[in-house]
């Protein structure tokens, strides 16, 4: 058992106009395109961790744009991150799509028909979920809101979730996901909540 005090937030904003702001840790093929951090391609997968495990409460926002069907957004409360370069035990782990899943948190993002939260523990486990109508080539402000259990979804200002986890993960990074869907996040921002 691992036990850390919860360290307050310090304040981050990642505009990705020239780089990707040194994300703590990183699978995929990302990339800067016209001022946003992208992923594309026929099966675009990844993820990039930004800020402190340790971190406790937080909101964090960020701007999404799917430009194919959506499955991307925004990761809450990681730690343990996965890095197939390492898992050599376990082949299955040596492809992006595979290490999307592999941390301990929570995954919160837009599908086509609403939006989601994932708790995933080397897996994938959906546990809340509010209808909605996403699509691609529209870009939506994606906020996530961390107190406690208790975890808030806002898209555009509207809140979508308000989900408190019986046995939650209390502390993490944040982090930017897309699993099989090319996108391009901007303006991700973390503050107190």
């Amino acid at each position: 058992m691992n036990v850390r005090r919860a360290a307050e937030v310090t304040p981050l904003t990642v505009t990705f106009d020239k780089d990707a702001g040194n994300p703590v840790h990183g699978v995929g093929s990302w990339e800067i395109q016209n001022g946003a951090l992208t992923l594309s391609g026929s099966y675009a997968c990844g993820k990039a961790l930004y800020g402190s495990p340790n971190w406790g409460d937080y909101a964090v926002e960020v701007t999404v744009t799917p430009a194919s069907s959506p499955n991307c957004g925004l990761l809450v409360r990681v730690t343990n991150p996965g890095d197939p370069s390492f898992l050599n035990a376990w082949p299955s782990a040596s492809d992006a799509a595979t290490a999307t899943d592999w941390i301990v948190g929570y995954f919160v993002g837009l599908t086509s028909d609403g939006v989601i939260i994932g708790k995933q523990s080397y897996g994938y486990r959906e546990v809340a979920r509010s209808d909605g109508a996403f699509s691609s080539g529209k870009s939506y402000r994606l906020k996530v809101v961390c107190v406690g259990a208790r975890i808030s979804v806002y898209v555009d200002g509207t809140l979508y979730l308000d989900y408190t986890d019986p046995e939650p993960y209390m502390q993490g990074m944040v982090g930017l996901r897309t699993h099989a869907c090319s996108v391009a996040f901007d303006d991700l921002v973390v503050t107190n909540p």
